[in-house]
């Protein structure tokens, strides 16, 4: 969980390290952006003291970073039975909060956190700026920038250097790569800093600067993105729509659960303005990147049967799954409406689970120019998990290319 954190050297003995050696290591893993080996950690210490609440704190943290929200809330509700007063299981508490888009709700959680905790709390503190900074509140913004107790840590650089560009845009770019150049600081927070001053300078048409500068931070990546087998999914899906096609006779369970639709595309395709667009009716709410497009499909892996085996499932199956998409969707919405919108950027490979399990549902395909978009997606800090093809144009546009061959004979 903590942002503050750098990764030790080698992995505790989980038959024999002490708790505190497990945590820290589990928290390094969570600085470098490798929640799944963090999840894997907490667990195993989960299952070796029950009773731990760092170990539920800690999954907590890892299953938010992974959109895992539902097991997640779980985990965060189980560490602060354990200890209620413990700050940090609140920050995570926070965080799901803020995932499922209520803000408001995430913002006064930490507003109480930091209140009582004082200079305790600096993670409290680095969230609030952040949760502030996203929801464009500038004047209360700089006043946690001004009034936190970790005002002068490097940790605080985005929402300052967020504060300083809308007034010097130079200043706070200075800001940025000053970090980003200082091989002192942990890797997690200089690839974050940096990225900020890549959409600070294409925003100010600093453009090469800003292709050089994302170039640098993309190579010194240690993910090495496996296209190859997104490659042969997408072909297995093709075929199967193939298929479904001369069997039109074949008949689903009707989804009577909620009108559910998908705004799907690549990421920095627009997939957000146009959600935020008809969220605007009060028809519809928006939930964001619901993370039941990713379980969904990981139960069908599970099962066996994705992609081409999904005629083998049996009408119970698929309304099993598809209630329990239904059900997490609904506890996202903001405010009751007849549809919800989900912009789950997975949904674009995973549409035959969309048919076959959410028959009814609206699909929305945005198609952004695939030169703009994979401009964008360069210069953008995508997860490296789970988009880390982000880091070569030649791999962007092997990924687009599959996208827009898969969606047409999807919704076909």
């Amino acid at each position: 969980m903590s942002q503050l954190k750098t990764q030790s050297e080698s992995p505790p003995d989980m038959a024999s390290a002490p708790e505190r050696d497990i945590i820290v290591w589990t928290e390094s893993l969570l600085a470098a952006h490798r929640p799944y080996e963090a999840s894997q950690y907490a667990q195993r210490l989960i299952e070796r003291e029950s009773g731990s609440a760092a170990g539920w704190r800690l999954l907590a943290c890892a299953l938010c970073e992974l959109h895992d929200l539902d097991n997640g809330g779980r985990a965060v509700e189980r560490a602060l039975q354990l200890d209620p007063s413990e700050p940090l299981s609140h920050v995570a508490l926070a965080r799901i909060a803020h995932k499922r888009g209520h803000v408001a709700e995430a913002i006064n959680i930490l507003v109480s956190v930091v209140n009582q905790s004082g200079n305790d709390s600096d993670e409290a503190w680095f969230d609030l700026a952040r949760m502030l900074m996203v929801a464009g509140d500038w004047n209360r913004l700089e006043d946690v920038v001004n009034r936190a107790s970790c005002s002068d840590s490097v940790h605080m650089a985005i929402p300052r250097g967020r504060l300083l560009a809308r007034t010097d845009a130079t200043a706070a770019i200075d800001l940025w790569v000053g970090i980003v150049n200082d091989a002192s600081q942990p890797m997690g927070l200089r690839w974050s800093v940096g990225f900020e001053a890549v959409r600070l300078l294409d925003r100010v048409g600093r453009y090469l600067e800003a292709y050089e500068l994302a170039r640098r931070l993309h190579s010194g990546s240690a993910v090495q993105p496996d296209v190859d087998a997104l490659d042969a999914d997408v072909q297995e899906q093709l075929r199967m729509i193939t298929r479904l096609r001369a069997e039109r006779g074949v008949r689903h369970p009707t989804n009577d659960l909620i009108g559910i639709g998908f705004v799907a595309g690549l990421p920095r395709s627009g997939t957000t303005l146009l959600e935020q667009m008809l969220d605007r009716h009060p028809a519809m709410v928006g939930i964001g990147e619901y993370e039941g497009i990713n379980l969904m499909r990981g139960h069908l892996v599970s099962r066996g049967v994705w992609p081409g085996r999904l005629h083998e499932l049996s009408n119970e199956s698929i309304r099993e799954l598809a209630r329990s998409y239904a059900m997490g969707a609904l506890a996202r919405r903001s405010r009751k409406a007849k549809w919800v919108l989900d912009k789950s950027v997975a949904t674009w490979c995973a549409m035959p689970a969309v048919a076959t399990l959410l028959p009814g549902a609206a699909v929305v395909h945005i198609a952004r120019d695939p030169r703009d978009a994979a401009i964008s997606m360069f210069l953008s800090p995508l997860s490296p998990g789970s988009f880390g093809w982000n880091q070569d144009l030649t791999l962007i546009r092997r990924v687009i290319s599959m996208e827009r061959a898969l969606m047409p004979a999807a919704l076909e």
